[in-house]
């Protein structure tokens, strides 16, 4: 009989084990596909910290980024701060944070991360969102304990990589110049255009390029009237901008 109770736990425990490591690989599958298609945004990340609640049993949850000392709230669930709220970068949070980063999952009783009036029996859990070591953000959920199994944490570690490298492309993506007004140009408009930071003549961009100079100045004339620019000058400052050096 004894024997009998024993296996029927283990069996449970190795249905749990396997329930655990297919909602794992769900969360890994379904980020990857939607940072494929979208890149780090709004309803992707609310999506995630959606299965990420579920994953470790949390009633309340938010993902903040962090620049300059503050957070900014990307995604929130249940009653906490909506998103877009700013929060200072300090206490718990500035430990959290501090280089280098070290994975850890902070269990804070008490702490004031929630808006909601009953905290009886909640347990606020931080986790650092961190790429090379360099804060990027942190997860907080608010649950009843904190993930037991070693590998629930490992997961959480891992998805902190992934939304800490989602981030930092998405702000350098951001930050770069739209390329696309380049596709006002033909080909042999956009050759031209990347020569104008050289500061050569028409001419010596002529025998660079195999044409006449007549045919360099047509090139000039148009790009400066398809990309609305005003001058020469301004046209060689805008290719640098696009990344072409002189």
């Amino acid at each position: 009989m004894q024997n009998e109770l024993n296996s029927a736990f283990e069996m449970r425990i190795a249905i749990k084990k396997k329930q655990a490591e297919q909602t794992a690989l769900k969360l890994f599958t379904d980020l990857g596909c939607d940072l494929f298609e979208h890149g780090w945004q709004l309803p992707i990340a609310e999506k995630l910290l959606d299965a990420m609640c579920i994953f470790i049993g949390a009633s309340h949850g938010l993902i903040a980024t962090q620049q300059a000392g503050t957070l900014t709230i990307a995604a929130s669930k249940g009653q906490t701060f909506p998103v877009g709220a700013r929060i200072p970068m300090a206490g718990i949070f500035a430990s959290v944070l501090k280089f280098p980063v070290h994975f850890q999952l902070h269990s804070v009783n008490n702490a004031r991360l929630w808006t909601y009036a009953d905290q009886a029996q909640e347990l606020t859990l931080i986790a650092p969102i961190a790429l090379k070591q360099q804060g990027i953000g942190l997860l907080a959920f608010s649950c009843k304990t904190a993930p037991q199994a070693l590998e629930d944490a490992a997961t959480l570690q891992a998805l902190c990589g992934l939304i800490a490298q989602a981030i930092f492309q998405a702000e350098n993506i951001t930050s770069m110049p739209d390329q696309s007004i380049l596709n006002q140009l033909t080909p042999r408009e956009r050759e031209v255009f990347a020569l104008l930071p050289s500061g050569q003549s028409n001419a010596e961009l002529a025998e660079k390029l195999g044409i006449s100079a007549g045919t360099v100045k047509i090139h000039v004339e148009r790009i400066l009237a398809k990309l609305n620019l005003r001058d020469r000058t301004r046209a060689a400052v805008k290719a640098v901008e696009l990344g072409y050096k002189s």
